[in-house]
């Protein structure tokens, strides 16, 4: 994925902060949307940046971001909880104990999984995007 931003800050000489626009669901259309109110509902992000060429505060520059991170979020945050269920399903089922509240307590596991992560991410601050050109 690739993007226009604002640098906002330099960390260091090898990475910065930025200004990273979240667009809404429906891509920034919100009135023809009409499901979020009709008002824009995009967010304002700071997220750091490798920064390979040296851009300064307040430059427009492209980024990439790492799209292996980003699948792999995806795939803790969505799909574990909801394999976690079916597994703890089967296992309630075979064992002969409530199969609802095993798949439930799968699922909810999958849920701590994901905060956990989230958690690692904001606490190790991993970068995944990099600077790549000027805008």
């Amino acid at each position: 994925m690739r993007q226009i931003v604002q640098v906002k800050k330099i960390i260091d000489s090898h990475h910065a902060e930025i200004f990273l626009e979240r667009p809404s669901a429906c891509g920034g259309n919100c009135h023809d949307c009409g499901g979020c109110g009709g008002e824009s509902q995009s967010r304002i992000v700071i997220a750091t940046a490798e920064n390979p060429i040296g851009a300064r505060v307040g430059d427009k520059v492209y980024i990439e971001s790492d799209t292996k991170v980003i699948f792999s979020a995806i795939f803790l945050v969505y799909l574990v909880p909801l394999v976690l269920f079916f597994v703890g399903y089967a296992i309630g089922h075979t064992a002969g104990f409530l199969p609802a509240v095993c798949g439930g307590a799968g699922f909810v596991g999958g849920i701590c999984l994901a905060i956990a992560y989230n958690r690692y991410v904001e606490k190790h601050k991993t970068v995944s995007f990099r600077i790549t050109a000027f805008a």
